[in-house]
């Protein structure tokens, strides 16, 4: 076979994004189309993740202006205590409010931006039901407020417990919403975010991304 031709033969089966020269002439000029398919699917995934993060910051400052539950409960205080961080007699609504959206935003997302709409419903999981949409909402989402997300995000009365007695663990301090908006939008939602990422950590370039020792040995340590 001419070098020529043996060289483009060599260049449709092994696609680069690299000019294949002979001879200092082109011989093939093909792109990487994996790769440009992998990097449309990042471009479209940061883009999607912007869009979503500043959707978010409506909820984040509305919900502000939900008053928080005083259960007047001294059980509730001791259940709910969480050393300097939390001691409060308080249920912040807006919180679970703001939590109930961000799953539903969450949801939306993985379907939308992380699976490209591929189940043609953001509310859809694998099985293509919407059952687990409402277990998330119904079921999951206060369930897991009260036990965890609640203790995360910062709300107006966190500490407030510690007003009525002297304390040498925390001081009496009640948030004021703007406090409350940059901590729980700039902190927890980015890491919310941040979080959903990983659902698509086989999809685009991080299909070349593995923790497999038979791979990584042969990284350029």
């Amino acid at each position: 076979m001419d070098p020529v031709e043996e060289l483009e033969e060599y260049a449709e089966e092994n696609v680069t994004e690299e000019l294949i020269t002979y001879g200092g002439g082109v011989v093939s000029h093909k792109g990487d189309r994996t790769f440009i398919k992998e990097m449309n699917y990042s471009v479209y995934c940061v883009t999607g993740t912007i869009i979503y993060f500043a959707v978010a910051a409506i909820p984040a400052f509305l919900v502000m202006y939900i008053p928080d539950l005083n259960t007047h409960s001294k059980l509730f205080k001791k259940v709910t205590y969480r050393g300097d961080t939390f001691y409060s007699s308080y249920i912040p609504i807006g919180n679970l409010v703001y939590y109930l959206i961000m799953n539903v935003m969450g949801y939306t997302f993985v379907n939308l931006i992380n699976l490209q709409n591929e189940r043609k419903n953001p509310f859809l999981d694998a099985h293509y039901s919407s059952a687990s949409f409402w277990k998330v909402v119904c079921i999951y989402t206060p369930i897991n407020f009260m036990i965890s997300t609640m203790f995360m995000m910062k709300g107006i009365h966190d500490e407030t417990g510690f007003c009525s007695h002297r304390s040498a663990i925390a001081d009496c301090n009640v948030y004021t919403k703007k406090q409350v908006f940059d901590y729980n939008y700039f902190v927890w939602t980015a890491g919310f975010f941040l979080g959903l990422q990983f659902t698509h950590m086989d999809q685009g370039i991080m299909k070349h991304f593995v923790l497999d020792w038979s791979v990584m040995k042969t990284w350029p340590w």
